[in-house]
């Protein structure tokens, strides 16, 4: 079985996440990545982790700005299952109006 950069990315995504909160740093740092594919699955991980992602929320907060329509997706998915905090931001709202 041949493996895409983005199924690599996303199967790293998902192994970072079950380290939970100590990940958070280099995830956010993910965000920033060059590769939209790494930026996504950043966002997915921060997505599973949840409420203890809060660490993260700046750097979700402008992955609602990225270029790339499925990394600001699932930037707004992550910041819906950090909690209501997240979801009501003004980032949030604004990402909202805008889709």
């Amino acid at each position: 079985m041949q493996t895409t950069p983005a199924t690599t990315a996303i199967m790293l995504a998902r192994a970072t996440a079950r380290i939970g909160s100590p990940a958070i740093p280099a995830l956010g740092a993910a965000l920033k990545d060059a590769a939209p594919a790494v930026r996504r699955a950043a966002a997915l991980a921060l997505t599973m982790v949840g409420a203890d992602a809060k660490p993260a929320l700046p750097a979700l907060r402008e992955s609602l700005k990225d270029s790339t329509g499925m990394v600001r997706s699932m930037a707004a998915t992550a910041l819906g299952h950090i909690g209501p905090d997240a979801r009501e931001d003004r980032a949030m709202s604004s990402y909202l109006a805008d889709i």
